[in-house]
């Protein structure tokens, strides 16, 4: 067990990193198991257009979320089975 997490622990802390910003947190539980665009995020959140995108983009590139564009709207879902995992241990945790 001790090699594995060694050998993962370049993952294992950019997941960290990632996910240490408590706006990522929050788009993560609100996105949750469901497609959800910006403007839906934007609202829920009460977090600037702006700030928001530049998190969507942080969270894409770290493999986390991918977008799908269905006309003039940009949909995001988690991808990685691992952050609703850990997401739903987070909430067993703190909620």
């Amino acid at each position: 067990m001790r090699k594995k997490l060694l050998k993962n622990t370049f993952e294992i802390s950019n997941v960290l990193k990632i996910l240490s910003n408590p706006d990522r947190l929050a788009i993560l539980s609100f996105i949750d198991k469901d497609k959800k665009d910006v403007s839906t995020i934007v609202k829920e959140l009460k977090i600037p257009q702006s700030t928001i995108s530049n998190h969507l983009k942080n969270l894409k590139i770290g493999w986390i979320l991918e977008s799908d564009r269905k006309g003039r709207k940009v949909y995001y879902k988690i991808i990685d089975r691992n952050i609703f995992e850990l997401m739903k241990e987070l909430k067993k945790i703190f909620l």
